[in-house]
């Protein structure tokens, strides 16, 4: 079975958590600078939470996919988006 990495890149809306609630994988949050303690009031465990601008966390969360990566990025509140969306305009050096 694969390995998966699930991580949600969310900033601001911690109310957005309970959408995340039935997934059986363990999550990762990227959460923006200063959002942790709303994150877990909103029922993650800080453990789970990283501060990280948006495209920190999303280069972070790239690069700990396991190879093969098969990379779906989505929104917090589950609407598409696209790696240019997240500031990405390009990735080298990560074997993708």
């Amino acid at each position: 079975m694969p390995r998966i990495y699930v991580a949600v890149l969310s900033a601001g809306k911690p109310e957005h958590v309970s959408r995340w609630k039935d997934v059986d994988v363990p999550i990762n949050w990227y959460v923006g600078h200063g959002d942790t303690a709303a994150y877990v009031s909103a029922g993650v465990s800080s453990k789970a939470i990283r501060e990280r601008s948006w495209v920190d966390a999303a280069n972070e969360a790239i690069t700990k996919i396991a190879l093969p990566r098969h990379i779906k990025i989505t929104n917090d509140d589950g609407t598409g988006m696209t790696l240019q969306d997240l500031g990405i305009f390009g990735i080298s050096g990560i074997g993708i």
